[in-house]
């Protein structure tokens, strides 16, 4: 691929402000019955959850109806996050500040930062590139959107008019912003990057020199090909690639996500099974926007990002595809030989070229607006007041994807994704996927799976001393990138030996790999989520042969964080061997903590002594502990001390604890009593309730985002529901649980999702906090593809073609919780509002629950209650409903299961003491 170096936008030395040149054409007036013609019938339906299942003729009505559809659920949301990613938030929220500090701090500095990298410029210039087909479909996906405005005048969000955002015709541009605003976040901006040609502190002190642990990664030299090696060194060797200094650490800031697929050679169905989690805060509304579009040529569903018809994780009828971030570097500094006699000008090769300057007009609401100059080199935008520790105030200039390569987009990969009916198929999409960089696993009805590094990874030059983490030598071309690595060089393999795969942001490849791909998340090794996934994996298959679809599901479900579970370990060691290493507070934490690590050392709330182990926390680089040194820094020497420990002591229980090992448990485990002293006092028997109170005091703004702005409106702000984990360590993880999918392929109507906490941001829509009870109970709704199967779910229907598109009613889906229920006899009894209750309750609902466990927390509630007749008597109520609906669900008359027979026995027996008048 040619790599781009100017950059067409620039017709001139001046241009006018982004306001007049992007998203302002104006639709054409054409007869709308007329146009929605040419894309045949178009219905909407939504399911119990809000969630949008468009079904068309044609591709182009299904995107259409897409776009009506987000419109209606997401419409302001689509457009302040544009506003943020155009430069343009100063004249919606004005120069309001960050939340942290840092640079940008303000909304007109993040506007500032915005302009100079060029992304509405760029964007636009994509659009242009698009190819006729893909086109086609964003601009009926646009005219979705702009129908729903015309169609609905007076019913756009109330922010629109109380922030004075003025609406502009949404374009396919839009589009393509809408996703690089997601996508930026899961990718480097260069500006971190060392502003000089070597490296800072290669050799400070403490820094731990440990090789990667090639055991965890995802790709492993028993999969590939001696031909495919070869390839890959001859392209190193002839682009000068070979390795001029040691990796780098990890990514210091690590996107938790994880995914993972099981091949039909493994599976009871010959199908693959797959699972994608992807771990990022969940919001108010969420980021992400879940749908379901059918078409002429595709059917599929999953989640994207508002104003955008791209599927990041999704499924079609075959084929089902799970991503995480791979943290490649995209992004570079030049340093540039400019000279202050020489304003906007730059030498190169020995020859002063001029810097294509445009002005930029930055409004801001209630303030006096800005004027600022962005100068444009060969290399990319000037960025230099934006580096990081440029102390000497050089110029450097920004080469960085998507903005280096304007000639095609990842929106190219949408339609051959949808339409692919086989993991080699899927893979044929993938060359088209550009930005962010991703580790992509998926998996096919027929039993294949796959996993392929995803996007436009640059091949640098070979003066390039360090790759990506140092800035590269502007002052000749020799410098600039030489393209981009070919697709099929790229780290992937199809059907690996062990049947199964897992990505959850740790190392991709193992070391016989020499290209150079600069630092990654991850790249040091495993991941604590991924650890401990393949700690299911490994543990089932030693004793089955094969996975059921519902034991793939079950992993899901797993909240052990293994780097933590093996601290405590450490510590009950040494506890028994009476080591003297041990301090008194660490002493005092594992005695609360080992009916806590008995039970499982799951990290669930419902679980007394969870409170303590939250606590547990590190940052576990070189300086701060003796055994760094030992496992490397960051996430993958944490997860290789966790793996290496728990093998260690499987083979030889009475191993030698070394002085590292106990001073880092030791003063973990102190530290944490500590905290929780601090944070719930002395009285050890408040731990529990203390914390649950100070989970669900959390606060989720309405509209904010990873952008770091305060929410828009604290009036619609939400709390936090008791969830049962909120440790971001282990795979359920929920209150990063953005979104869940699991899809079993041998029968795609069978698949499950969540979206907390509901599909809409408009605060009168039912759906509005439609998954929220799932997401509090850590349970997944169905989430089908065919029309049979989503019609069962139904609860309206629109035909978008009618004029005006007038919804029906449909008497079906009881699970929609805002849906008027048929008159009934009332239930006894209700759910209690105190939360340690509802903790409780849901810990006893659960079927794995064994029968000491029950009666240790009937125990715990007993005394709870003890003293206190407001908690007694909403313990009453909800034991009531509680056994109700477990008798119900026991004798078959309930399509929900709750609890067990023997649950429903010890909690009958107690609820009868509970009401004895005996009883104080």
């Amino acid at each position: 691929m040619k790599c781009r170096l100017s950059c067409q936008w620039f017709c001139g030395v001046l241009i006018l402000s982004i306001g007049t040149t992007v998203l302002a054409a104006q639709r054409p007036v054409v007869n709308k019955a007329a146009r929605l013609a040419q894309y045949g019938q178009v219905e909407l339906m939504r399911d119990a959850w809000g969630v949008p299942h468009v079904f068309s003729a044609s591709d182009q009505g299904a995107f259409y109806g897409q776009g009506y559809a987000c419109a209606q659920d997401r419409g302001f949301q689509m457009y302040y996050f544009l506003r943020i990613i155009q430069g343009r938030l100063a004249e919606v929220v004005g120069d309001v500040a960050k939340l942290k500090k840092g640079r940008p701090g303000t909304a007109a500095q993040s506007d500032e930062l915005m302009r100079t990298f060029g992304f509405a410029h760029a964007a636009q210039e994509a659009a242009e590139h698009l190819d006729a087909e893909t086109l086609a479909m964003l601009k009926a996906y646009c005219q979705g959107v702009n129908d729903y405005f015309a169609d609905n005048p007076g019913r756009e969000h109330p922010l629109f008019a109380k922030l004075g955002l003025e609406r502009e015709p949404w374009t396919p541009e839009a589009c393509i912003l809408s996703w690089w605003h997601m996508a930026q976040f899961f990718a480097k901006n260069g500006l971190n990057d060392s502003p000089s040609f070597e490296l800072p502190n290669r050799n400070r002190p403490g820094a731990p020199q440990v090789g990667p642990d090639d055991d965890a990664a995802v790709v492993r030299r028993e999969d590939v090909s001696e031909a495919w090696i070869q390839r890959v060194t001859e392209f190193v060797q002839s682009h000068g690639l070979l390795p001029k200094s040691s990796p780098g650490p990890d990514d210091p800031n690590p996107k938790f996500s994880h995914a993972w697929v099981i091949g039909g050679s493994k599976t009871t169905t010959g199908a693959a099974v797959l699972i994608s989690d992807p771990q990022t805060p969940v919001w108010n509304p969420n980021m992400f926007y879940e749908f379901h579009f059918k078409g002429k040529t595709f059917n599929a569903r999953g989640i994207g990002v508002p104003g955008s018809p791209l599927i990041l994780i999704g499924f079609n009828q075959s084929v089902a595809w799970g991503v995480t971030a791979l943290g490649a570097d995209q992004a570079d500094l030049f340093l540039l030989k400019t000279d202050a006699a020489r304003p906007n000008q730059y030498e190169v090769d020995g020859q002063w070229l001029d810097m294509k300057v445009r002005e930029e007009t930055i409004k801001i609401k209630d303030g006096e607006a800005r004027r600022i100059k962005v100068r444009h080199t060969l290399f990319g935008p000037v960025v230099s007041n934006w580096v990081q520790r440029n102390s000497r105030g050089q110029q450097f200039a920004l080469m960085r994807v998507p903005m280096a390569e304007t000639d095609r987009d990842t929106i190219q990969a949408a339609l051959p994704m949808f339409r692919a009916t086989t993991c080699d198929q899927f893979a044929q999409a993938l060359p088209r996927w550009r930005f962010p960089t991703a580790n992509c696993v998926f998996g096919d009805a027929k039993g294949n799976i796959g996993y392929w590094s995803l996007g436009a990874l640059p091949v640098r030059s070979v003066l390039s001393q360090h790759g990506g983490s140092t800035a590269q030598d502007g002052r000749t071309r020799r410098g600039a990138w030489q393209g981009m690595i070919p697709y099929d060089l790229l780290p992937h393999v199809m059907n690996p030996k062990r049947g199964y795969l897992v990505t959850a942001n740790h190392r991709t490849i193992q070391s016989f790999y020499k290209m150079p791909f600069g630092t990654m998340t991850g790249s040091g090794g495993d991941t604590d989520r991924g650890l401990r996934i393949k700690e299911l994996i490994q543990e089932h298959m030693a004793t089955h042969e094969t996975f059921s679809p519902e034991d793939v599901l079950a992993m899901q479900d797993d909240c052990v964080s293994v780097w933590k579970r093996e601290i405590a370990h450490l510590g009950f060691v040494l506890l028994a061997r009476k080591d003297t290493r041990l301090s008194k507070d660490a002493a005092l934490a594992l005695a609360y903590l080992q009916p806590w690590y008995r039970a499982g050392a799951a990290m669930d709330a419902h679980v007394r002594g969870t409170e303590l182990a939250e606590k547990i926390s590190v940052i576990f680089r070189g300086g701060n502990y003796g055994i760094v040194a030992k496992y490397g820094g960051g996430v993958s020497g944490l997860a290789r001390f966790a793996k290496a420990t728990r093998q260690r002591f499987d083979r030889d229980p009475a191993t030698e604890v070394t002085d590292d090992e106990a001073i880092f448990c030791s003063t973990l485990l102190g530290n944490a009593w500590m905290q929780c002293v601090r944070a719930y006092g002395d009285d050890t028997n408040q731990w529990q309730m203390k914390a649950v109170k100070s989970r669900t005091a959390q606060r989720m703004p309405y509209l904010g985002s990873l952008d770091g702005f305060p929410g828009l409106d604290p009036t619609l702000d939400v709390s936090v529901p008791h969830l049962r984990t909120f440790d971001g360590s282990t795979i359920l993880s929920q209150r990063a649980q953005t979104y869940t999918q699991f899809v079993p392929l041998h029968e795609v109507d069978a698949a499950l999702s969540i979206l907390p906490p509901g599909t809409s941001e408009d605060p009168a829509s039912p759906f509005r906090f439609s998954t929220l009870a799932h997401w509090s109970q850590g349970t997944l709704h169905p989430a089908p593809l065919s029309r049979a199967a989503s019609e069962t779910i139904m609860v309206s229907i629109k035909d978008l073609t009618e004029t005006p598109p007038r919804p029906r009613r449909v008497r079906s889906a009881p699970r929609a919780p805002q849906r008027p229920q048929a008159v009934r006899k009332p239930l006894p009894g209700k759910s209690p509002s105190d939360p340690i209750l509802q903790s409780a309750i849901r810990y006893l609902n659960r079927s794995e629950r064994t029968e000491p466990e029950v009666q240790a927390k009937l125990e715990e509630l007993s005394r709870y209650v003890q003293g206190h007749d407001d908690r007694k008597a909403e313990l009453v109520d909800g034991l009531k409903l509680f056994i109700h609906l477990m008798t119900e669900s026991q004798a078959g008359r309930m399509p929900i299961s709750y609890g067990t027979t023997r649950t429903l026995e010890q909690v009958e027996v107690f609820y009868g003491r509970l009401m004895s008048p005996k009883r104080r």
